[in-house]
């Protein structure tokens, strides 16, 4: 074996272990909770306040557009469409005010949370937006029952955490009204309640 080959070879070996100690390392110091006055959340402070008793209202976007023609002579529905006008998700945002090394996080729902999407991302740059990337955890996409925790695995340095679920009707502001001849009924979404969402970081990889 050529020298240069053993070099290269030995260099191959301590980044191997340098990696394997490092992981090592992450996977043994506990975990520990963010403090909720390193976390913001713009769209529901409430569910980062630290306060169990507190809840907050994911913010959504969209409604439910219904329109219904029928033929009452011959006793016939001409138009029965059903539609969103905006999106079906809502959702919550929250900044690290420092990127941390997060190891997990728990959601404590208030209402039913259905679809639940994580994703997260680091700092952006001056020249490009904020690029999430969604989280892998076997509990996600299962629906988190009212009162219920749940803990999502995330194991990353991030700065930018987003919570998505399926919006729900607000029947309480059920409108509607007829448009030649064609009843339209329209139906706000607005977005379930979390309690709280807690992060636990690694507080040895702290930036």
């Amino acid at each position: 074996m050529k020298p240069k080959t053993h070099i290269h070879l030995l260099i191959l070996i301590i980044v191997s272990v340098s990696i394997f100690i490092g992981c090592a390392t992450l996977q043994q110091t506990p975990a520990v909770a963010v403090h909720p006055a390193r976390l913001v959340c713009p769209d529901a402070p409430q569910i980062v306040d630290g306060n169990l008793e507190t809840i907050g209202t994911l913010a959504a976007d969209g409604y439910v557009l219904k329109r219904v023609l029928v033929d009452y002579r011959r006793d016939q529905t001409l138009v029965n469409t059903r539609q969103i006008v905006g999106t079906k998700r809502a959702g919550a945002l929250i900044v690290l005010k420092e990127p941390m090394y997060i190891a997990y996080i728990e959601i404590y729902a208030d209402s039913a949370l259905d679809e639940p999407q994580i994703d997260v991302a680091t700092d952006k740059s001056r020249s490009s937006p904020v690029a999430f990337i969604p989280v892998k955890d076997r509990q996600l996409g299962k629906s988190i029952q009212p009162r219920q925790m749940r803990r999502f695995r995330i194991g990353k340095h991030i700065r930018y955490l987003r919570i998505m679920v399926d919006a729900v009707q607000d029947m309480s502001r059920l409108e509607r009204s007829m448009v030649v001849k064609t009843q339209v009924t329209k139906i706000p979404l607005k977005g379930p309640t979390i309690r709280e969402v807690k992060l636990y970081e690694i507080p040895t990889t702290r930036q």
